[in-house]
């Protein structure tokens, strides 16, 4: 029944494309959800189509059957797989890998600098951030963070857009 559409997958993948044997597959797999050839089929195509999740999931569910003859192959398979997760995590690290240090380089922030102070500490250094005994919160405008007296805040300026 489902040999001569286990055979057109691998043809699919050679002419057709990858995405022709997973869809196939998936079509073998709705009427035979145990078929491991269909998976193991399924699973080297996600791996040529770099979606290594997908094929990953199908190769362990080959080789969680018990006796499958396909399981050498899904062994092998999921080899490859590991192999090219292993190659690609290289690439990235060689491309994104210095990016943060070279961000931080050009900023040159000093860390203390960098540090949050309280409005409510007379210290230099905002430490702990409480209050002292007896004082009170700063009233509206002694800090910078608003208008002093009451009087009315300015109106946002608008911005015009880029066109």
């Amino acid at each position: 029944m489902t040999d001569h559409r286990k055979g057109l997958a691998m043809l699919l993948g050679t002419m057709w494309g990858w995405k022709e044997v997973v869809k196939v597959c998936g079509k073998v797999l709705e009427l035979a959800p145990g078929n491991s050839k269909a998976l193991l089929r399924r699973g080297k195509a996600f791996n040529e189509l770099n979606q290594w999740d997908d094929a990953k999931q199908d190769l362990q569910a080959v080789l969680d059957m018990d006796g499958a003859p396909e399981a050498a192959d899904a062994k092998k398979e999921m080899a490859k797989v590991a192999k090219k997760i292993k190659e690609q995590n290289q690439k990235d690290k060689k491309l994104f890998g210095n990016m943060f240090t070279k961000i931080n380089l050009e900023r040159k922030v000093d860390p203390e600098e960098a540090k949050p102070k309280s409005v409510y500490s007379d210290s230099e250094d905002g430490e702990d951030g409480k209050m002292e005994e007896g004082s009170e919160a700063p009233a509206n405008g002694e800090n910078g963070a608003g208008p002093a007296d009451g009087a009315e805040p300015a109106a946002p300026m608008e911005v015009e857009a880029a066109a």
